[in-house]
């Protein structure tokens, strides 16, 4: 069985990385890559949906824990139509096509059209929607199940960074959006200083009375 660190060595995944980079799309970071590997691999998750699939970085490491395990699916959503296109052709190549199912679209309207439910959403895309994302999904989170947004610091003041005023509305969404779910019972909370910040939310067991 691959590993998570084998595998984000591989080849495909070295090209894929490579990729993304140059053409300036959003990577996930390693650590954040392996964490979802190690969610991924879980017996207890196999239900998986992705918002922002890029080249399919983070698609494809999920994708490879769940093919090492033997189950699971993985639902993932990209908006920039060739980016949607060379995401297909890397799952093609990996051969992930009994555990991938991609989907373009504008995330917001084709979640709806889910069902679910869902045992791992990642958020990747869109930072100012997590909060219509999460309020729209979570529901649909099972038990023990996990919620992890990337990119939720992607503004660091304490750099010198000058914040763009296309980028003020989303700090203030993503600030409203972790702002929120400290008000959501049920909810684990956990912040990690992984690339540009990540947030992983487990969604705790129901207790019967």
């Amino acid at each position: 069985m691959i590993k998570g660190e084998a595998w984000l060595d591989t080849a495909l995944m070295q090209e894929v990385a490579s990729e993304s980079q140059n053409q300036h799309v959003a990577l996930a970071d390693k650590k954040t890559a392996l964490l979802l590997y190690d969610l991924a691999s879980r017996e207890n998750i196999n239900n998986i949906l992705e918002i922002g699939t890029g080249l399919g970085y983070a698609t494809l490491t999920m994708a490879a824990a769940q093919k090492s395990k033997g189950s699971g699916r993985i639902t993932s959503i990209e908006l920039v139509c060739g980016r949607y296109h060379r995401a297909c052709e890397y799952v093609y190549r990996a051969g992930f096509g009994d555990f991938v199912e991609l989907l373009f679209g504008d995330a917001k309207k084709l979640i709806k059209e889910l069902s679910g439910p869902w045992d791992l959403l990642f958020f990747d895309a869109a930072m100012g929607q997590y909060g219509f994302f999460a309020d729209t999904l979570l529901p649909y989170l099972n038990p023990k199940g996990y919620l992890v947004a990337d990119n939720i610091n992607f503004y660091k003041p304490e750099t010198g960074q000058t914040i763009l005023r296309r980028h003020r509305t989303m700090e203030k969404r993503l600030k409203e959006f972790k702002a929120s779910l400290l008000t959501k019972p049920g909810l684990k909370l956990a912040e990690y200083a992984f690339g540009e910040g990540l947030l992983v939310i487990e969604k705790k067991e129901e207790k019967n009375d």
